[in-house]
């Protein structure tokens, strides 16, 4: 069994070849490298046409797969090569940008963005080579044992590991994406409908349930903070299939806050309010 994959970000190089071997594959790879905010192919394109051609050649090509990644621009030429190749019966896989997992770009708006991790995944997810990971709920929790300035409260998570598991990967780029918010304190320098639009989350502000926190100074209340924020994925259809992902965030006093109060599918209607007290000892 052989494998070709076209336009590679070269980072992913050893990671993948090493994976190809574990799962009994012989790879080939057509790379792309990054030239400051985008990616090119390294050698020059047309050299990834004559590569694929040479591979085939040594190949049986029932046992070849050939993914054809939809970052950067194909040379004309690609298109029949490959049309010859399906016709043989070699199996083509081109994923779409946005769907199924697969990062919309390489490169994000902000300069230390690079989407080549999520690429991986979603590629190791396509060719079916199973990896063990966590189960949504434990990577909320992982990325608070990281950070003390993120608080899960609460039964936040009691509901997480319901949600269906066409929507896992909504909440592993959520987590990933919260994580990080939190690692930067809220300085993402953009809007956070952009921050989390740019991965494909959607972030609204209106609707659903009302968070409440109360600030307080042993048992005095300094503030009461109120939010509609939520992430969400689905709508119109089953409660599982539509998860839901209510936080808050603060800066007061020099401190920053990242509060988890809810990750699960879709509240019921009677869910109206999720309230907390929160122990503020600072200013």
């Amino acid at each position: 069994m052989a494998i070709f994959v076209i336009g590679l970000p070269s980072n992913l190089r050893a990671r993948f070849i090493a994976e190809a071997a574990r799962q009994g594959q012989r790879p080939e790879l057509s790379l792309v490298v990054k030239q400051q905010y985008r990616y090119e192919f390294s050698p020059p394109n047309g050299q990834c046409v004559a590569d694929l051609n040479n591979f085939a050649m040594q190949e049986a090509w029932p046992d070849l797969t050939v993914v054809v990644l939809p970052y950067v621009a194909l040379p004309a030429e690609m298109k029949p090569e490959l049309q010859v190749l399906a016709d043989e019966g070699v199996r083509i896989i081109r994923p779409v940008r946005g769907e199924n997992g697969w990062p919309l770009r390489l490169v994000g708006q902000e300069a230390d963005d690079d989407f080549t991790g999520e690429v991986y995944k979603a590629l190791v997810e396509q060719l079916g080579w199973a990896t063990t990971t966590a189960s949504p709920a434990e990577k909320f929790r992982r990325s608070a044992q990281k950070y003390g300035d993120y608080q899960i409260l609460g039964d936040a998570l009691d509901k997480c590991d319901d949600i269906h598991h066409t929507r896992h990967r909504f909440l592993k780029t959520s987590a990933e994406l919260l994580e990080k918010f939190c690692k930067k304190r809220g300085a993402v320098q953009m809007g956070l409908a952009s921050y989390f639009g740019d991965r494909g989350v959607d972030l609204a502000t209106t609707g659903g349930v009302k968070t409440t926190i109360y600030l307080m100074k042993s048992d005095r209340i300094i503030e009461k903070r109120s939010s509609n924020m939520h992430l969400k994925e689905g709508d119109a259809t089953a409660p599982i299939a539509c998860p839901r992902i209510y936080f808050q965030h603060l800066d007061r006093d020099q401190q920053f806050r990242l509060f988890l109060l809810y990750v699960g599918p879709h509240p019921p209607k009677d869910l109206i309010q999720i309230t907390r007290n929160v122990q503020w000892e600072h200013g």
